[in-house]
Order: C-alpha cells, then structure tokens, then sequence
C-alpha cells in the first residue's frame, strides 16, 4: 500500500509485508490499517510507515477495514466481522449473522455497519458486538456502506444507493442511474457520492436524493470515492485516482470566475511509484 502528500501527490512511504492483495485501508491520525487476501490486517505508523502489528484470525481474504481511535473493525469473506483494540491487537468481538462474505464496513459510534452479499446491511454495536437490525431491501449484493450521524448509505450490484436511518432501519431515499454496479460510496453533511461500475461518479443531494451531478473521466470502474466539505476524490481499476471540488465549490468558482473542474489526475500510479522508488515491479 502506499500513501502520499496532499496536494502535491509526492510518494511518502511504501507499506510493504502482505503477501496476498491489499484490499482496503482504513487510518485516523497516527495508525494505518490495511487488509487484505493474506487473511490477515496490518497495523502501521503513519508517521514513519513501520509495521506495529498483524491481526490473524479472519479464515479467509479480508476485504475491508475501518478504525477510530481506539479500535478497528474487519470484515471477510468468511461471512464475519471482526473488532480489535487498535492498541494491543486483541480480537474483541467475532460478529456472526451475515450468510454471505462482507465486502463493506464503517463505524459510525457507537455502530457498527456492514455490508455483504447476502443482500443486507446490518447495524451492530461497537462496544457489545450486539447485532441491532438488518437493512433490508436491495436486490443484490450490497458492496459499500458509508456512515454519519444518524444515517448510512449502501451501494449494491442492484445499480442502487440507499440512505437509511441507522436508528429505525427506515430506507428513506433510493438512488437510481448508475447503469453498473454500484462499488463505492462516500457522504458528508450534504451530499452523498457514489462510484459504480459504470465508470462513472454521481453525487446526490442527502436530504431529497436528487441527482446534482455526473462525474466522467474513468475508462473502467470506479472502486473507491472519498468526499469532504470541498473535494470529491476517486479510484478506479484505470489505474488512476482523479480529484475534483464539489458541487458547491464549483459553484462558488464559478461565481468567481475560477471555472474549476477536475483539479488532478493522478495517471499510471504503477510507473509514478516506480520513478519515486525505484523498484522494477510495483504492485498498486
């Protein structure tokens, strides 16, 4: 896995010791988290990059990771959850009830929200591993889920996102357009942003569901998106990452007379990681 420095993209360190694909990272302000199909998730300092620890006991790849300050949440093909102390690497919680592997993990305090293949969402509590409620209601398999407050988003092979109340369970919009599987999916305080296999991102308004905008620029699927207060970012098997303003900062560009649209394209990241290490054959 490597990370670098916003905004100029220069490569700041290679996290090197999986010995299967690293797919998914999760990180606060001082630990990086990475899982991946060695059926293990690593522990590393952001500051220096150097491995801290290797959490083992996932039976099977594990597809993604999210942390807070104090714990981190795992989830597998294996069909289960895994919450361990960031700290000390202890296995606290086994979360059993999904029948199909997880593919998809956020915790939004005090939840826990997964997503899995088995068509459902499900909303555990972080501290007892409690299994609260099921998310019912897509068609297929349910790849992403995202969380904020009070509400979650989940992004499935139906080409649907939903926003639910994480409270109640309640669906309360349904997000139709991608014309692929939806792979990915970010939210802040405003807006919802999805990325599908379409090679498309479309951002959403959170509070009617209306459709604000299409992103195009991807030549194959997006399979990441992030989101702030002012930028929207992506990841796509294109081999690229591209970074825009959002809606509103665009808005105000405009209105300016800045005219700003995708702000960086980050292409090759193989040959871009291979110039700044050295190293003959980079995996990305």
């Amino acid at each position: 896995r490597r990370f670098g420095a916003w905004p100029s993209g220069v490569l700041l360190k290679t996290l090197q010791g999986h010995s299967g694909l690293v797919f998914g990272v999760g990180m606060n302000r001082t630990r990086v988290v990475t899982a991946s199909g060695d059926k293990t998730a690593k522990v590393w300092d952001l500051g220096t990059g150097e491995l801290i620890r290797t959490l083992e006991g996932h039976e099977d790849d594990v597809l993604g990771v999210c942390v807070d300050d104090t714990r981190v949440v795992t989830v597998c093909w294996d069909s289960t959850a895994r919450i361990w102390e960031l700290e000390t690497g202890i296995l606290l919680k086994v979360l059993r009830g999904h029948s199909d592997h997880v593919c998809g993990v956020c915790i939004v305090a005090p939840f826990v929200l997964t997503a899995a293949s088995d068509k459902t969402a499900r909303v555990w509590h972080l501290n007892t591993g409690a299994a609260l409620r099921t998310l019912h209601g897509h068609e297929d398999s349910v790849k992403a889920v995202c969380g904020s407050d009070t509400l979650a988003v989940t992004g499935s092979e139906d080409r649907t996102a939903r926003i639910w109340e994480i409270q109640s369970g309640t669906c309360l919009r349904v997000l139709r357009g991608h014309g692929g599987y939806v792979l990915a999916v970010a939210m802040n305080h405003m807006q919802v942003v999805t990325g599908s296999q379409d090679g498309t991102c479309k951002v959403w308004a959170l509070s009617s569901g209306a459709l604000l905008q299409t992103i195009t620029g991807h030549s194959h699927p997006v399979l990441g998106v992030a989101i702030s207060d002012t930028h929207i970012s992506s990841v796509s098997s294109d081999h690229t990452s591209r970074i825009l303003a959002c809606p509103e900062a665009q808005a105000r560009a405009r209105s300016d007379r800045l005219g700003v649209s995708c702000e960086w394209v980050l292409e090759d990241l193989p040959e871009l990681a291979r110039k700044a290490t050295g190293e003959e054959n980079p995996d990305c």
